[in-house]
């Protein structure tokens, strides 16, 4: 059984890397597991079709502290606030959302944006942190902008993203097929705005989907949410009622059936192999 995270062909420093090349490989394989009806599309197109099965990456429960009792911990109060989360490279959009946030400073003084971005072990990351708390002093954002890179315990990463009034996940084209990050925010019960993306294709009816090539279309978008609180409730109610749908126990049900279904298959194969080599 194998899992693929990805489909697309991938350039790795000049080098074209594609499933094609393993194609006769992978219809050996019992089954093949993507999480999106685009990836099983693709590998029909180049020949695999009886052994793909799609099964979305699964989503936790919510936590147990309301989104309420969240704010009061942390001294919120009424201030509006976006939530953002991911590591801290420049696809994530983190930038553009800071300035996002910046223009909507006009109608909401006291916004603020809670920017869960835990730092990358690579250069092109730290560079990156270095750009945004630039950007942070020289927009006069110190009082609007919490940025932690430092990598916190999902339970404290949960807790902290349960009290935003919307949750923006700004990111550009990324080529994998779906987002581990969207699965963690689902369950949170907030508001979701989302770059209109493949990796969130899966769970777009559930969220606010910006266009990535709109200049204003994540600060027109948060503006709305914060402003509309009706919308606001209903697009958290639908993240809710998405994370169930791939909550965990459901998930790992699929995969336990179709590891089951394979070990069976497996056993097939070397009873036959036996009964071959004891036949005169």
């Amino acid at each position: 059984v194998l899992t693929l995270h990805r489909t697309l062909d991938y350039d790795d420093r000049g080098e074209l890397l594609s499933l094609r090349q393993i194609q006769s490989t992978l219809e050996k394989v019992d089954r093949l597991i993507v999480h999106q009806e685009s990836d099983a599309e693709y590998l029909a197109e180049i020949g695999l079709r009886d052994n793909v099965t799609v099964v979305p990456i699964g989503a936790a429960s919510a936590p147990a502290a309301t989104p309420v009792e969240s704010r009061e911990a942390l001294g919120l109060g009424s201030r509006p606030v976006v939530g953002t989360f991911g590591f801290l490279l420049p696809h994530k959009g983190t930038l553009e959302l800071l300035r996002a946030v910046d223009a909507l400073r006009e109608e909401f003084p006291d916004i603020l944006l809670l920017a869960l971005c835990a730092r990358y072990p690579n250069i092109e990351s730290k560079e990156y942190e270095e750009q945004l708390r630039a950007e942070v002093s020289s927009r006069g954002m110190q009082g609007n902008v919490v940025l932690i890179t430092d990598y916190l315990s999902d339970e404290t990463a949960r807790g902290l993203l349960r009290s935003a009034d919307v949750i923006v996940l700004p990111y550009r084209a990324t080529g994998e097929s779906s987002s581990a990050t969207l699965r963690f925010i689902l369950p949170l019960g907030r508001a979701v705005v989302v770059t209109d993306e493949p990796i969130f294709a899966d769970s777009r009816d559930s969220l606010f989907v910006v266009d990535p090539a709109d200049p204003i279309g994540i600060e027109s978008a948060v503006r709305r949410v914060l402003v509309d609180t009706e919308l606001q409730q209903d697009l958290a109610d639908r993240s809710a009622a998405r994370a169930y749908r791939f909550r965990w126990r459901r998930v790992v049900a699929d995969h336990r059936d179709i590891y089951m279904t394979a070990k069976r298959a497996g056993r097939t194969r070397r009873a036959r192999q036996r009964s071959r080599v004891a036949a005169p």
